[in-house]
């Protein structure tokens, strides 16, 4: 003989509370300029910083590239350079990267 199921209990549900109404009272700001802003002359810093990285790193990439096709590799300071080219290959490659994070950083 099969036992007959039991009912469920009816389920309740609480009724959600109202939301509260937050105010925002306006506030006026009193004083120069915001420290997010920057200024001509701290712009014109960061400018130049990022632009001389750049071209500190691309002129080490173009005496690296350069010197070993030309004459100049026979001196002795052509051949220090070519017995460091790898050296100087990952001077260069810093200098880019801390030129790029100077820049993101300062923005």
């Amino acid at each position: 003989m099969k036992r007959q199921p039991k009912k469920a209990s009816p389920v309740t549900v609480a009724a959600k509370p109202s939301p509260k109404r937050v105010t925002i009272t306006p506030v006026a700001r009193i004083g120069g300029v915001a420290a997010a802003v920057t200024t001509k002359q701290t712009n014109a810093t960061r400018r130049a910083l990022v632009i001389s990285g750049f071209v500190l790193s691309a002129l080490i990439f173009l005496l690296v590239v350069t010197v070993p096709a030309t004459e100049t590799r026979f001196p002795a300071a052509g051949r220090l350079l070519l017995d460091h080219q790898l050296d100087l290959v990952l001077t260069g490659i810093a200098t880019l990267l801390l030129t790029a994070m100077l820049f993101y950083v300062t923005q």
